[in-house]
C-alpha cells in the first residue's frame, strides 16, 4: 500500500484523496482511453486498482496562472459537495505541472451527451423532469 494514500478504502468514503501522477498511469493504462475532451482538458476513463471501481481522471493539459487557480478552485469546492445527483470527487493529483482529478465514472454518459446528442434527445417532458430535478 502506497503510504501517501493511507486506507485506500477509508479515505474514498470520507474525503478527496492524494493520488501521485504514476497511480493515475497505471489506473488509466497509461492514459489510454480518453472519453471526453474540453478546451484545456482531457478526460479518461481508469479503474480504482484497489476496488475495481470505474472513474473518470480529468487530465489538465495547459497549466497556467489562470488555470492553475481554476484547477484548485474546482478541487475544493466539488470536494466538499455530496450530493446524490452530482458526480462526486474522488481525489487529485498536484505532482508539479500534472494536475489531474479523479471522479466516480458516469457510465450513462453526462447530462450534456443526453441533452444534445440526437439519437438520445429527450422529448419535451424528460427535459422539463430533468430541469426540475436539476432545481
Amino acid at each position: 500500500m502506497n503510504k501517501l494514500n493511507g486506507d485506500v478504502e477509508w479515505n474514498e468514503d470520507v474525503a478527496p484523496r492524494p493520488y501521485a501522477y504514476e497511480q493515475l498511469e497505471k489506473m488509466t493504462d497509461n492514459f489510454k482511453e480518453e472519453v471526453g475532451r474540453g478546451a484545456s482538458v482531457a478526460i479518461y476513463k481508469g479503474v480504482m486498482l484497489s476496488s475495481q471501481k470505474l472513474v473518470a481522471v480529468k487530465k489538465l493539459e495547459k497549466v497556467a496562472t489562470e488555470e492553475g487557480k481554476e484547477f484548485q478552485t474546482e478541487m475544493k469546492v466539488i470536494g466538499r459537495i455530496h450530493h446524490w445527483s452530482l458526480v462526486r470527487l474522488l481525489g487529485y493529483c498536484l505532482d508539479g505541472p500534472k494536475n489531474l482529478l479523479v471522479y466516480e465514472y458516469m457510465s450513462n454518459g453526462s447530462l450534456a451527451d443526453i441533452l444534445f446528442i440526437l439519437e438520445r434527445k429527450p422529448h419535451w417532458e424528460e427535459r422539463m423532469g430533468i430541469a426540475r430535478n436539476i432545481a
